[in-house]
């Protein structure tokens, strides 16, 4: 095993030296890795690890402002804003205002932080400081919504309701229709008031999606909000080998966690052009000899949907190079491109 130079100790004795990316780039795809040390324990511990993965742009739609108001508690809530999040690219943005004291749960945020927004929207659905609050803010949280986009993007303004508080709009306090597109209105309760979310939709001048199934809401929300572009990659997969000794997911803010003995992988899924994703991980670290360094492989392989018979063509990285977060490489007669974190004791 190859060893690591001999670690200096600062002049003042604070390490603060950050960590640096290490982008893997191939095909229109680049897939970021870095991890939150450059140093760790011998005896092991944690490390965070911060995943971004970016498509090229080829074929995708403009960019969108996408503003969700959330009123009341429907059990439909979280699904709905997590069809709408899963449709945002690289360039879109989004927001998040709760209907209850027209309060901002989440500022404009580039539509790659998906998971950090639909995790604000589940602690409001779930520790909602505004629960016992009378009545609805609705028609300033309509208000809010409409302001601060980009005025060279278009609009787009989603209601989410239980249709409780709908009424508190009033009849004579209807906001002007939003935006470049009319809003879209849907229920998240099958209790709600249809006759009512109806008549609002109609004064709102909003597409209503009222449906009993909840996954034709869902549609009707990914119809409002298109996808980025075409499906570009399919089945993609980051594989985690840890060097001396094995490291394991423990947990990712999002795609599916795939435990296995030696090797971990992360399951991230389709990958649509112009498609922008930022995840992160948590990842044990195994004791290891001190001064010695410690290795972590991340193998990155997918489908390729440009491509013809998909289902039988599979490949990873065509980079060839092994890196280091410490700048060198060397080059490897292996298909995969490896990412090589090195972390010393």
């Amino acid at each position: 095993m190859e060893k690591s130079s001999r670690l200096h100790r600062p002049a003042n004795g604070r390490f603060t030296r950050t960590s640096r990316p290490t982008a893997l780039v191939t095909d229109g795809l680049m897939v970021s890795v870095r991890p939150s040390d450059e140093l760790a324990p011998t005896w092991g511990g944690e490390v965070m690890l911060r995943i971004d993965v970016v498509a090229a742009p080829l074929g995708a739609r403009a960019a969108l402002d996408v503003a969700i108001v959330l009123d009341g508690e429907g059990g439909d809530a979280l699904a709905l804003v997590g069809a709408a999040l899963g449709q945002l690219g690289s360039d879109d943005r989004v927001m998040v205002v709760d209907a209850r004291g027209a309060h901002v749960v989440v500022p404009w945020l580039p539509g790659n932080h998906r998971s950090l927004a639909l995790a604000a929207v589940e602690r409001r659905l779930t520790h909602d400081p505004h629960r016992g609050t009378k009545g609805s803010s609705l028609a300033r949280a309509l208000q809010v919504a409409s302001n601060g986009s980009d005025p060279n993007s278009m609009r787009r303004v989603v209601l989410l309701t239980d249709g409780k508080s709908i009424d508190a709009l009033g009849s004579h306090s209807y906001p002007p229709p939003i935006g470049q597109s009319p809003p879209l209105l849907v229920s998240t309760s099958t209790e709600a008031p249809l006759d009512s979310l109806i008549y609002v939709g109609h004064q709102l001048g909003a597409t209503v999606a009222v449906d009993s199934d909840p996954g034709v809401r869902a549609d009707a929300v990914r119809g409002y909000v298109p996808a980025p572009g075409p499906v570009a990659y399919r089945n993609l997969v980051v594989k985690f080998e840890g060097s001396p000794g094995p490291s394991h997911l423990l947990e990712a803010s999002g795609g599916t966690v795939l435990p296995a003995i030696e090797a971990d992988q992360l399951v991230l899924g389709e990958v649509r052009a112009g498609e922008s994703r930022t995840e992160v991980a948590r990842l044990t670290m195994p004791s290891w000899t001190a001064t010695l360094p410690f290795r972590l492989e991340l193998s990155v392989q997918f489908d390729n949907a440009r491509q013809g018979d998909i289902g039988r063509w599979k490949r990873c990285c065509s980079c060839r190079t092994t890196r280091t977060l410490c700048g060198s490489h060397r080059r490897d007669a292996e298909m995969c491109s490896r990412t090589h974190l090195r972390l010393r004791g």
